[in-house]
């Protein structure tokens, strides 16, 4: 019902069913004794969702302090918190506190390389890692670390090869281009906002589709080609 709620548009109605429907779920899970790796990823998960519907209902100190505390949980069992690193990402970004953004990239990412102990497993934090080198790469350039964002480009663009995911393929190119219109290397600007914008037409993703237009006409900007633009 969470997972559902998160993906709707929600009136004031609903945001309070939603509200208590999270803190009736938190109370149970306070209430269960775990003993095994399922028992705590399975209250992993649920409190993330809740950590998610927190933020939707634009309460977002209470998410972020439940992100810390459930990543806390499972690194004290042994066990990788991925995706809350990259929620907590998200969620430092929406305030603009950088630093707490780029550290809790660098501990996604730390989390999911990991040696994992099952294939599906394996595949699920090749495509975190993916997604992980995604906000790096654009913090470090926010950053003025354009050496380090190429790499974590490379990395990400490789993963998402892999995946065979075109979003994020066309992601990592308007990246690219945004690199290199920061150094100055215009002709190399549009050439990689088009690349961008081909794999963007080829997801069939309408948001990053408009995305990777916007990236090209800007690139198209810088280097005079204004009609094009």
């Amino acid at each position: 019902q969470l997972n559902l709620g998160v993906k709707l548009g929600l009136d004031a109605t609903s945001q309070v069913y939603y509200s208590q429907l999270s803190m009736r779920g938190l109370k149970i899970q306070g209430d269960i004794t775990r003993k095994t790796k399922d028992d705590w990823n399975t209250k992993a998960r649920f409190q993330l969702v809740c950590s998610r519907m927190a933020k939707k209902l634009g309460q977002l100190e209470p998410s972020v302090n439940l992100l810390r505390m459930t990543a806390s949980e499972l690194e004290g069992q042994g066990l990788g918190a991925g995706e809350e690193y990259l929620d907590l990402c998200d969620s430092y970004r929406e305030m603009g506190k950088w630093d707490y953004a780029l550290e809790s990239a660098l501990r996604a990412r730390e989390a999911f390389e990991a040696p994992q102990q099952s294939t599906q497993e394996a595949a699920h934090a090749k495509r975190g890692a993916m997604l992980a080198y995604g906000r790096l790469s654009q913090l470090w350039r926010l950053a003025d670390q354009l050496d380090k964002a190429d790499e974590a480009i490379r990395a990400g663009s490789v993963a998402a090869e892999q995946a065979d995911d075109l979003s994020e393929q066309a992601q990592f190119k308007m990246d690219e281009s945004r690199i290199y219109m920061t150094r100055g290397n215009y002709p190399a600007t549009v050439t990689a906002a088009e690349e961008g914008l081909r794999r963007a037409i080829l997801s069939r993703n309408d948001e990053k589709k408009m995305a990777a237009y916007g990236t090209l006409a800007r690139a198209l900007i810088f280097e005079g080609d204004y009609e094009s633009a």
